[in-house]
């Protein structure tokens, strides 16, 4: 069966990452190892390979807006322990608040449908050559060494939701770009917290001399 929208359970397993977020159609290796959490993935693999991908706050709470996810591959490295590939496929919200963290039963969840409709197709960056000069100071700035040729070639989502996924924004940043409105709006907000962090970076090594 294909799995659409209109199909996805209303109750899904839910692993928690710590300064982790899973954008849509975008990919996560992952390695679980806590058995709580390895026994979600244990139900999910023998259910429909769907999880949900949540990340937990600083202050050791959930945040309440996370990413499905088809897992893709997986490894079983050791008694429940796992090596995932996850695919992102939509958004959702949680509709019940968990009893533990991580959660240990499946939760239910309200799905973003914009989500659905949108895809690499069309232009999300406006000013690509720009964004380009930005990731080299901003890489510069963190010692990120990158490959350029395959920034180059992705496609705007694909270079948007990674860059959200990988680069070293704070929890609550990595929160707050996974729940743009959509991707247009996620890349202006990731264009400005990197040119607030090149700022800072900047000078803070100038007041130093």
């Amino acid at each position: 069966m294909t799995i659409t929208l209109n199909n996805y359970p209303a109750k899904v397993p839910v692993l928690v990452l710590p300064g982790t977020v899973l954008m849509p159609h975008a990919h996560l290796p992952v390695t679980i190892s806590d058995p709580r959490q390895s026994m979600l993935v244990d139900l999910a693999i023998k259910q429909d390979r769907l999880i949900g991908v949540l990340q937990s706050s600083p202050l050791e709470t959930l945040f309440t807006s996370g990413c499905l996810a088809k897992i893709s591959s997986f490894t079983e490295l050791d008694s429940l322990k796992y090596l995932l590939v996850l695919t992102g496929l939509v958004r959702f919200e949680l509709e019940e608040v968990p009893e533990t963290n991580p959660p240990v039963h499946p939760l239910k969840v309200r799905y973003m449908p914009e989500d659905s409709t949108e895809t690499g197709e069309f232009q999300i960056v406006e000013d690509r050559e720009r964004l380009m000069m930005l990731l080299e100071n901003y890489f510069e700035s963190y010692n990120i060494s990158a490959n350029w040729d395959e920034i180059q070639a992705s496609s705007d989502e694909k270079l948007i939701s990674t860059l959200a996924m990988v680069c070293p924004f704070e929890p609550v940043e990595k929160q707050a770009l996974l729940e743009t409105k959509n991707l247009k709006e996620r890349c202006q907000m990731m264009t400005a917290l990197m040119e607030m962090a090149v700022f800072k970076k900047y000078n803070s090594s100038y007041q130093k001399h």
